[in-house]
């Protein structure tokens, strides 16, 4: 009878932290408690075996709005241009943010791999985009902030210090903006002038400015709105380096490269808070910070259009995010965007 308990004890914890949807499906999460544990099941599961047309309203295949604890969605093939390719559509009815960890598996895969995913926000539509076949997902884990935890306590810093501002003060704001300047020139020519961008050339860049392995070890993939593939590349698992500018802004750059040849297709750039700085228990920072994401986001804005010439997009939503997008004469694409609700920049730069 123990055994018997046991088991159906991690039963209802798997239950409750992963849920494997196959692809065609339409469903339904619910939370019991979203304030405390947000552990959560789904509740309706129905085949869902249209094509999901985005030229066409997509909103009417949300015949059920969700309620405030629930979130609806789609997992099924979307047409994009001549291809069908497999799509994630979610709409939550949680008042605030919702973060989730979610996996995928691949036709090849024997085991699911987890994937980057964009936060929900209530009654947004959020979309999710695969240029690869996917038999199914599985959502791991939700976590929520509310409203008031975006507004008031996004950008407040833990009394936790990282060592690196003080160990290299010199790593500021001026000289990360040079290195950056410097690494997407190189980044841009290789794209431009070589036929084939070797991984190695950028791992010895890496290397000599001593920036900080902080790779995942497992792949992750990019929404076709990012990065659309359409030659199929087949990606191994990506690498990613760690850069600071003390004492606001911690720094990601990511490298996409294709398994069997090391060539990269996609570079990508991330600023985000730097909480843990030596400065970061300062209430000036804090209060500060701001308007240093708006000061950075036009700094970046400004230097790839000064390489790239003037963008071929550029819209700001009504909530405040930006979309900015490149392309020049050679096929180089890049696309910039910040999120509206918490300090966070994105730079995406590819050739196809």
């Amino acid at each position: 009878m123990k055994r018997l308990i046991t088991f159906l004890l991690i039963l209802i914890s798997l239950t409750a932290f992963s849920q494997e949807i196959k692809k065609g499906t339409a469903f339904i999460i619910e939370f019991v408690d979203i304030h405390n544990n947000m552990n959560f099941e789904i509740v309706s599961e129905k085949t869902f075996d249209n094509i999901i047309d985005f030229s066409k309203k997509s909103d009417s295949i949300f015949e059920y709005q969700p309620k405030k604890n629930q979130i609806v969605g789609f997992f099924a093939n979307e047409k994009a241009e001549e291809r069908v390719v497999p799509t994630l559509i979610l709409v939550s009815g949680i008042a605030g943010h919702v973060d989730y960890e979610l996996e995928i598996k691949r036709k090849q895969d024997k085991f699911f791999l987890k994937t980057s995913t964009l936060p929900l926000a209530e009654n947004l539509k959020s979309v999710e985009i695969w240029t690869y076949p996917i038999k199914a997902i599985k959502f791991k884990k939700f976590n929520l902030r509310s409203i008031e935890e975006l507004e008031f306590n996004e950008f407040q810093f833990k009394v936790e210090i990282d060592s690196t501002c003080i160990n290299t003060p010199t790593r500021n704001i001026e000289r990360g903006e040079k290195e950056f300047k410097s690494h997407l020139k190189s980044v841009i020519k290789k794209f431009e002038n070589v036929n084939e961008f070797k991984l190695k050339e950028m791992l010895s860049y890496e290397k000599s400015i001593n920036s900080e392995d902080k790779s995942l070890g497992h792949f992750w993939s990019l929404g076709n709105g990012i990065y659309p593939n359409k030659k199929d590349f087949k990606f191994g698992d990506p690498l990613s380096y760690r850069r600071v500018e003390c004492p606001y802004f911690e720094n990601r750059v990511n490298y996409f490269y294709t398994k069997k040849l090391n060539d990269i297709k996609m570079v990508s750039f991330n600023w985000e808070v730097f909480k843990e700085s030596n400065m970061g228990v300062n209430d000036e920072i804090s209060d500060n910070i701001g308007e240093k994401f708006k000061e950075k986001f036009e700094f970046i804005f400004n230097t790839v259009t000064r390489f790239l010439n003037t963008p071929i997009e550029n819209i700001t939503d009504p909530d405040g995010q930006r979309h900015v997008r490149w392309k020049n004469a050679q096929g180089l694409n890049a696309y910039l965007f910040n999120f509206s609700n918490y300090a966070e920049i994105r730079l995406y730069i590819y050739k196809e």
